[in-house]
């Protein structure tokens, strides 16, 4: 068991989406591997 998905509100943020989009893909995302479907 365990998220297989997570929803991020990027909305009410100061800085620009894509400033925060590619943070989140550089620093957070890589904490979390890929899964392979069996």
């Amino acid at each position: 068991a365990g998220v297989n998905h997570v929803i991020m509100n990027l909305k009410y943020g100061q800085r620009p989406v894509e400033e925060v989009v590619e943070e989140l893909g550089e620093e957070v995302v890589p904490h979390f591997p890929a899964l392979t479907v069996k």
